[in-house]
């Protein structure tokens, strides 16, 4: 994933007042899932002293409020010298991680209201005359997603990996109706990825494509959200217990299995579809049909997002989707082959509506952990209950270091 499409999930808001300017990045749209991407709802708060003067030191108070009454408030006493040009910069996750908890623990989509301020430590002179009545102050809607909800969103389209949860029941369960397919039809039952070559992988990926099959778990339709942004996500358990789930659903719950196996999965996400997919060629044969010299090291992006490229490694077999759509129709389920192929056409007759590739692998080294299984609802920050997280003291910098429209 791009640095540009990181950006893209943050905005920037500022206030000035009386020679005084806060700077706040935050996300408009955020919850669990985000969070689990190491996206911080705000990513970094700067106060600014364009004052021409040295001031004695401020208090920076923020506030959270969902509708319904759940709150948090982040206070942060500033009692250094911040002198004339310089920068107080609050970054890093451990700032406002007191707001993870409210996100996570969201059942339903909320509306919330985010207001940050800055004043001036309280002496007698500025009891005399106000000045912290002058200083800035920022307010901003936020929308919080449910914690079971995937925000098809520009620059969040990652956090989908978070749904695939490879060390779910669920997966244990597909997977050992895999091993039972592939010993019966090769004689071995090892779910071992790469290791036994690419022919094998294939052999595999095809067995856990079975074993959802005799499961008989069902594409069906599912409702799009009032805004067509929020996608509901259960699960893998939820799905294996219902028999059924939406495309992105099934997609997570193949790549979980595929992930758990070894294999290197990726999901597509297009304009009418979602696909799960995997790595299915060498790395060098990988590299030469992107007309590079890096091999997987492509990868280090989280998302693809050039629909050409997309295409191009899908129509060569170097990454190859499954369609899953047809899966749960009784006797006429299409085989793997059939599958693969539908999802192939797809690609090579529909590259406009191409929109992303999530490589989960790389999700994983980014730190984009899955939720866990009964995610929905609960409280998913880290901290160990009341306890304060552990504060680094805020940077303080040059101006000229720190160009105001540069944070975040």
């Amino acid at each position: 994933m791009s640095s540009e499409d990181r950006i893209a999930a943050y905005e920037i808001l500022e206030s000035v007042a009386s020679g005084i300017r806060l700077q706040a990045t935050f996300q408009r749209c955020v919850n669990a899932a985000v969070l689990a991407c190491q996206l911080p709802l705000v990513q970094a708060v700067s106060v600014h002293n364009e004052t021409g003067r040295d001031l004695a030191g401020f208090e920076l108070i923020a506030d959270l409020a969902l509708e319904g009454g759940a709150a948090r408030r982040v206070r942060y006493r500033e009692e250094r010298t911040l002198g004339a040009g310089s920068v107080v910069r609050f970054a890093g996750r451990e700032h406002f991680a007191e707001f993870s908890a409210p996100v996570n623990a969201c059942r339903a989509a909320a509306d919330a209201v985010m207001t940050i301020a800055a004043r001036p430590l309280r002496r007698e002179e500025d009891e005399r005359d106000g000045d912290g009545d002058r200083w800035p102050s920022l307010t901003a809607a936020v929308g919080i997603g449910a914690a079971d909800e995937f925000l098809d969103l520009p620059g969040l389209r990652h956090a989908i990996a978070a749904f695939v949860q490879p060390d779910s029941r669920a997966v244990a369960k597909i997977l050992k109706g895999a091993a039972d397919f592939l010993r019966k039809k090769t004689g071995s039952g090892e779910l071992e990825g790469y290791r036994a070559g690419f022919g094998r992988a294939r052999l595999i990926a095809g067995a856990i494509y079975q074993a959802m099959r005799d499961e008989g778990i069902a594409c069906v339709e599912t409702p799009a959200s009032v805004d067509g942004m929020a996608r509901k996500v259960r699960g893998a358990d939820d799905v294996l217990a219902g028999r059924s789930g939406g495309r992105i659903e099934l997609a997570a719950v193949y790549a979980g299995c595929c992930e758990a196996a070894g294999l290197h999965p990726l999901i597509v996400i297009a304009a009418t579809r979602v696909f799960p997919a995997f790595i299915a060629v060498p790395d060098l044969e990988y590299s030469l049909i992107l007309g590079g010299g890096k091999g997987f090291e492509f990868l280090d992006e989280m998302v693809i997002g050039a629909p050409e490229v997309i295409a191009r490694l899908i129509a060569a077999k170097a990454v190859v989707a499954v369609e899953l759509d047809g899966i749960g129709r009784g006797g006429h389920v299409p085989g793997f082959r059939a599958a693969t192929k539908r999802a192939a056409d797809y690609a090579r007759d529909a590259v406009q509506d191409l929109e992303a590739a999530v490589v989960i692998p790389q999700c994983r080294k980014e730190r984009v952990f899955p939720l866990p299984e009964s995610s929905a609802g609960d409280d998913l920050s880290h901290g160990g209950g009341e306890s304060s997280p552990q504060i680094a003291p805020p940077t303080i910098e040059r101006a000229a270091d720190t160009p105001a429209q540069g944070d975040g």
